[in-house]
């Protein structure tokens, strides 16, 4: 199926502009309040109004085999629920043919409260564009979820390439079959792991492959940032596991320090889970959250030495996001937030700031010249497995209130986790995480393994 770049992009435009933006226009003028800010939604009829609208809508998409129905219950807000069989490039597919899996997109059209604090001319419920941007309570979080959704369905089957964010999916489930509609369809898929598209990972690689480190002996991600209750209260999927029965996995692991992870596993060269023999994962929380925020993760591969990554929001500041590489004849350490290398031999040291590639204009320039595409789909499978593995263990486990430090108040309270930095790089010098490290807050039971051979799920 050949693609013409131009005008998917127009298609795109066009169906944003003249369809999903108006739509979203309508839904922040109306105040549908959660239940929890609104007790009496049934007699107001917020809720019902903006489920009917986004019902409307989607009925309306040319979506092959898609089903639109409004499920309503005694007592219950109601719930939209649209569904489209599997396909391929010629339509619909038998929806009981073997090995379908079924594939979750979740969303929500209930709001957050009004809150104070709009600026100017700004409104929760007077949606205002300002350029490029819509301002108004619901149109960021969540109501665009079933637009978007259902018109990245809409671009597949019409023949369109999709880019997507960080981290791309929920679970190995959902990855395989969009690696399956991919294929099927002849469509491109890039994955927005930012870092990615700078010349200083590049860089990084040749350092680890041209003999200027000596033998690789280190594969190390840190990062210690910090966030407060606020960051968890801004969505009711911030700091979840699942959420209404569907995962969520917004861990530090797999969402705010993804790069970390998804960098050191490129630098690795694991990108699919035969490169993979064993992940091992140690988490913890300080917050009162179900996710984690501080953790420990080894990944131990066929070839090379392990990728170990340390990571927090639970630190005294925010500090450097980093991956470094250790050999017999040098270290590199790489910022990856500022995409500055610093790098240490025999000959000296040196620091370099390299320039970053969007990664959408990446994608157009590979779907328009046939350039190659810095962060293809199939190239995740080795974050996803980290993913994965984060979530088919026991849930994470709280740290101590006696190792913490609360400092600040409201939503901007924050927890510091005692010398979190210091056992940070025990753990990481020793490769065997917190616990083994000797953290007086660590606990042998928050440690997990995941093997892929053991456990293949959708990809074997």
């Amino acid at each position: 199926m050949a693609l013409d770049p131009s005008a998917v992009v127009d298609r795109t435009r066009t169906t944003w502009d003249g369809e999903i933006q108006p739509a979203l226009v309508d839904y922040i003028r109306v105040p549908a309040l959660s239940v929890a800010f609104d007790p009496d939604w049934a007699e107001h009829g917020h809720l019902d109004a903006v489920v009917e609208s986004a019902a409307t809508w989607a009925a309306g998409r040319a979506i092959a085999g898609l089903s639109v129905e409004v499920i309503r219950l005694p007592g219950r807000t109601p719930v939209l629920w649209f569904e489209v069989p599997p396909f391929d490039g010629s339509g619909p597919s038998a929806d009981d043919a073997p090995d379908v899996d079924t594939v979750l997109l979740y969303g929500h059209l209930d709001k957050q409260p009004p809150m104070h604090g709009w600026r100017e001319g700004l409104g929760p419920w007077s949606p205002v564009l300002d350029g490029d941007r819509l301002y108004g309570r619901g149109g960021a979080d969540d109501g665009y979820a079933a637009y978007a959704s259902l018109a990245a369905i809409e671009a597949l089957q019409a023949g369109a390439d999709v880019f997507l964010e960080k981290p791309p999916f929920a679970s190995l489930a959902e990855f395989a079959q969009v690696m399956e509609v991919a294929r099927a369809t002849g469509r491109h898929v890039q994955i927005g792991f930012q870092s990615l598209g700078s010349a200083g990972v590049t860089r990084l690689r040749d350092l680890a492959t041209d003999g200027t480190l000596g033998t690789l002996t280190r594969i190390s991600a840190r990062g210690a940032w910090l966030r407060d209750r606020g960051y968890y209260e801004r969505a009711r999927w911030a700091g979840r596991r699942t959420l209404d029965g569907a995962r969520v996995a917004d861990g530090v692991v797999t969402n705010p320090l993804a790069h970390a992870i998804a960098t050191a596993l490129w630098l690795a060269g694991a990108t699919t889970p035969d490169s993979i023999t064993a992940i091992t994962t140690e988490l913890y929380h300080a917050h009162h959250i179900e996710a984690d925020d501080t953790s420990f993760v080894r990944i131990d591969l066929v070839e090379g030495p392990p990728v170990c990554a340390a990571l927090t929001l639970a630190a005294p500041g925010q500090g450097t996001a980093m991956v470094t590489l250790e050999g017999t004849q040098g270290v590199a350490t790489y910022e990856y937030t500022r995409d500055v290398l610093h790098l240490h031999t025999r000959a000296g040291t040196t620091h370099e700031t390299f320039p970053r590639l969007d990664l959408l204009e990446n994608f157009v320039d590979h779907l328009q010249t046939g350039a190659p595409a810095l962060v293809p789909l199939a190239e995740t499978i080795g974050f996803m497995c980290v993913l994965e593995a984060t979530q088919l263990r026991p849930a994470p486990v709280q740290i101590p209130e006696q190792y913490l430090t609360w400092e600040g108040e409201g939503s901007a309270a924050h927890p510091v986790v005692d010398d979190v930095e210091y056992w940070m790089d025990q753990a990481l010098h020793h490769q065997e995480g917190f616990a083994a490290a000797g953290a007086p807050w660590a606990d042998p039971a928050a440690v997990a393994i995941w093997r892929p051979n053991a456990d293949p799920g959708p990809l074997g």
